[in-house]
């Protein structure tokens, strides 16, 4: 089963700076009740300039959201969601941390698999999804590798 886990210290990361994949409806989850993802749509608050009741947005999921470029400072910056179409989720599986690589309605760029394998040499482990809804898995780790492909079965999203 998987489970989140903080890796970062808030306000030590980047800022979003202009960044919304989290609330454009890539993501599932509610805002004040009001379903948010995939076939749903977006955060009902999301403005133009970014979220309309930044001031009072609920604790769980608007303040506890971790974006995982945002909180890595050793993740490069054209990795940041709105430049890669990507949001990067922090997980937790079986007590190994990975990234969940969530793409954000296009298919998954050469840059963003480029990456993901040289981050995975370097000791990470991640997993996304192609277009094909195949599971990717990038680890130097075959326990984690077959950990991944069996909770995260190709063709289910």
């Amino acid at each position: 089963m998987e489970k989140t886990i903080k890796f970062y210290v808030d306000h030590i990361g980047k800022s979003c700076d202009g960044c919304t994949k989290c609330c454009e409806g890539w993501l599932t989850t509610k805002v004040y009740d009001f379903e948010i993802g995939p076939g749903v749509g977006g955060c009902r608050f999301l403005g133009t300039k970014g979220c309309s009741i930044y001031q009072v947005r609920p604790y769980d999921p608007c303040q506890t959201f971790q974006c995982g470029w945002k909180e890595n400072n050793n993740i490069p910056d054209f990795m940041k969601p709105n430049i890669s179409n990507v949001i990067i989720l922090v997980r937790i599986l079986e007590d190994i941390p990975f990234y969940r690589i969530v793409k954000c309605g296009e298919e998954l760029t050469q840059e963003v698999i480029d990456w993901a394998n040289a981050f995975s040499k370097k000791g990470h482990h991640l997993i996304a999804y192609d277009s094909d809804s195949n599971l990717l898995v990038f680890s130097e780790s075959r326990k984690f590798r077959e950990l991944a492909r069996k909770t995260y079965p190709t063709g289910v999203l």
